[in-house]
């Protein structure tokens, strides 16, 4: 005769041990998930942001004139010459802060001034544009905010910034500065300067950020 024997269980003390267990594991492990995440939303973000921008860079470059030869005098010059044409804008907000929308932030969690005064546009995906002269017909910034009002409008987490250079732009890379280039073109900002340089910048005002992002393989090792 086979007898049937009982399979031991678990006792309620046992069970609610296991769920207090999974419980702070989950409470620990859920934080990072949400956060890398988050954090690879942002840099598709740039990197659309980075193509949309060069593309209107490269149509304005054979349709309007190489970008060695682009002029501008003032922010509104510069965007509405080579860019208007080739950007699918929703609001042009030029340079009224009220319709662009929260203003952005340091890394640092200061509050940034660099977009200050510049024309302003929100695109058809959302994502903000701001365009700031800094030498006329030489160099600017473009700051892009990838998801618009949604936040945390932080530089190096959902803003970074372009830099469009119409000059080589060659300097040492151990030494701060915005660009060390060779040729014309839109580079993210701080391109070619070395990490150290990059991380300083990208953990004080956040501008460096976005070409850190793109040197670490698409990671914000920040």
């Amino acid at each position: 005769m086979i007898k049937n024997r009982k399979k031991p269980g678990f006792t309620l003390a046992e069970a609610l041990m296991t769920l207090i267990i999974l419980g702070v594991i989950a409470a620990m492990v859920t934080p990072a998930i949400i956060t890398n995440s988050r954090d690879k939303g942002y840099v598709a973000g740039l990197k659309k942001s980075q193509a949309v921008l060069n593309n209107a860079v490269g149509l304005a470059d054979r349709r309007i004139a190489p970008l060695e030869m682009w002029t501008w005098t003032n922010n509104e010059t510069l965007f509405t010459t080579y860019f208007a044409p080739n950007l699918n804008v929703m609001t042009d907000c030029k340079t009224d802060d009220t319709c662009f929308g929260p203003a952005f932030k340091t890394i640092a969690g200061t509050t940034s001034t660099g977009a200050n005064g510049g024309y302003k546009v929100i695109l058809a995906d959302g994502s903000r544009m701001a365009f700031v002269s800094k030498t006329a017909s030489t160099q600017a910034f473009i700051y892009v905010d990838v998801n618009g009002h949604a936040g945390p409008n932080i530089l190096g987490k959902d803003v970074f910034v372009f830099v469009l250079s119409t000059v080589a732009s060659v300097t040492t890379p151990n030494s701060a500065g915005v660009l060390n280039v060779d040729t014309a073109g839109l580079y993210t900002h701080g391109f070619g300067k070395s990490r150290n340089i990059l991380k300083t910048s990208c953990e004080s005002t956040g501008e460096s950020c976005a070409t850190l992002v793109i040197l670490d393989g698409d990671k914000m090792n920040y």
